[in-house]
């Protein structure tokens, strides 16, 4: 059986520049973000973010960025109402991630600069950490990072070409309960196991666009290489009484590799 999943998503924001210098620009700004959720578990949720950012421009063709947000997503009034399977496992204070209170915390940096009328650069870096507070079991922390570098050749206004690579790193911890058959999960701690999930992504990819009949015909193809791997180590054995006492067990790792073709 598909169980239905309907939503609202609103978004509210502000922003207010200040331009310090003619170089240099600050701004500042505020969102809010409200999902309206029906057949979930939680019917509201409510995002407030604060953001911050600078921007630095030393000379007429490089650009900087420099930008952080903190965001607290908590319940609604009508809160979690977990499903029943898990309240008769004995886990009515597990929660699921994408509706689970949550703090985030997010910085990004940003580079472009145009040496060449015809070349322009681009690179990026950012840093996010999360905390799942108010869930006792399923998702605690994440964090992740990734940086990445582009360029795009200009030679003339009928074509260009372009190409980059991303690194992407995605990192979380999680708790866990071994519930044996027939029985509930020992909220003590006796049956509580952590794993830390892994996954780490790098992608190459190049193409170019054509025109080829002006105002007609364009030509686009591009080809994307990525390369990922997923693992996750165990840092506790359940059953023991000794939750998060062992050495980490490693766990096989998985790989997997896409090759992507676009044509338009």
């Amino acid at each position: 059986t598909n169980v239905p999943i309907s939503f609202r998503k609103q978004n509210l924001a502000t922003e207010a520049a200040w331009r310090i210098t003619s170089k240099l620009t600050a701004k500042a700004g505020y969102e809010w973000e409200h999902w309206g959720r029906s057949f979930r578990e939680a019917a509201e949720t409510d995002e407030h973010i604060g953001k911050g950012s600078l921007d630095y421009r030393p000379l007429s063709w490089i650009t900087g960025r420099l930008a952080y947000s903190h965001g607290v997503r908590t319940i609604g009034a009508n809160g979690y109402v977990p499903p029943a399977f898990m309240v008769a496992a004995g886990l009515p204070q597990f929660r699921k991630y994408d509706q689970a209170d949550r703090t985030r915390d997010k910085g990004e940096f940003f580079l472009q600069a145009s040496p060449l009328d015809t070349v322009t650069i681009t690179g990026t870096f950012f840093a996010q950490q999360d905390h799942f507070f108010n869930t006792s079991y399923g998702l605690q922390d994440s964090k992740a990072y990734g940086y990445s570098g582009d360029f795009t050749w200009t030679p003339s206004e009928q074509w260009n070409s372009f190409g980059g690579y991303a690194h992407d790193d995605f990192q979380s911890f999680q708790r866990n309960c071994r519930i044996p058959t027939g029985t509930t999960c020992n909220t003590s701690g006796l049956d509580d196991f952590f794993t830390k999930p892994r996954d780490i992504l790098d992608t190459w990819h190049a193409g170019l666009n054509l025109t080829a009949v002006p105002e007609v015909l364009d030509l686009s193809i591009e080809y994307r290489y990525t390369f990922a791997r997923s693992k996750f180590n165990m840092s506790s054995i359940p059953g023991t009484g000794t939750a998060g006492a062992e050495e980490p067990v490693p766990m096989p790792e998985i790989k997997n590799i896409f090759h992507v073709v676009n044509a338009s």
